[in-house]
């Protein structure tokens, strides 16, 4: 049992120092990117009601609006540490990675984390992840998806950086340092 257990401790130990050559910690000062943010669009449709006779009228002074959120795409720029698993620097490889992004949303420039997935060598790497900041909704009452108002309420219902659903990063690494 003893011999066993000296075997188990030097595979792993084996394992491990085989594992930590093919690891490498990576500075990435500069990347250049896409954000995929959600954007609180509201669709405003005309109202209609019965008209009595089978068909339907337009009301008057009144808008159906439609809870609708679409992903809009603009340019970011990241720093950020990776982490590689590779054998050398010339060989691609996997790896993770922890980005502070920076990123243009509307007219204002926001920031946020973002965790990425890499595949490429230390130079050229391909990313891509999750970032993670608060965007934009359409909130309307009692959780409904759409809702009649009146033509002047039709744009009331976006709430500013409220949602928590998942935003995307991606891109390509531009600089590492050792």
């Amino acid at each position: 049992m003893g011999r066993m257990n000296m075997i188990l401790v030097g595979c792993l130990l084996s394992l491990a120092s085989s594992v930590q050559a093919a690891v490498k910690f990576e500075i990435a000062p500069v990347n250049g990117g896409l954000s995929g943010l959600r954007r609180a669009e509201p669709a405003i449709q005309p109202a209609f009601e019965p008209d009595g006779v089978g068909g339907y009228r337009r009301v008057v002074g009144q808008s159906k609006v439609l809870r609708n959120v679409v992903y809009s795409w603009s340019p970011a720029i990241s720093t950020g540490l990776i982490v590689r698993f590779v054998s050398d620097d010339v060989k691609p490889g996997f790896g993770l990675g922890g980005h502070f992004v920076a990123f243009k949303e509307g007219e204002e420039v926001r920031t946020a984390p973002s965790i990425t997935a890499h595949y490429g060598t230390k130079d050229k790497q391909l990313f891509f992840g999750f970032l993670f900041t608060a965007t934009d909704d359409v909130r309307l009452p009692n959780g409904r998806n759409e809702i009649v108002v009146a033509d002047d309420e039709a744009n009331s219902f976006v709430t500013r950086h409220t949602s928590d659903r998942l935003n995307f990063f991606g891109g390509v690494v531009i600089a590492t340092l050792p």
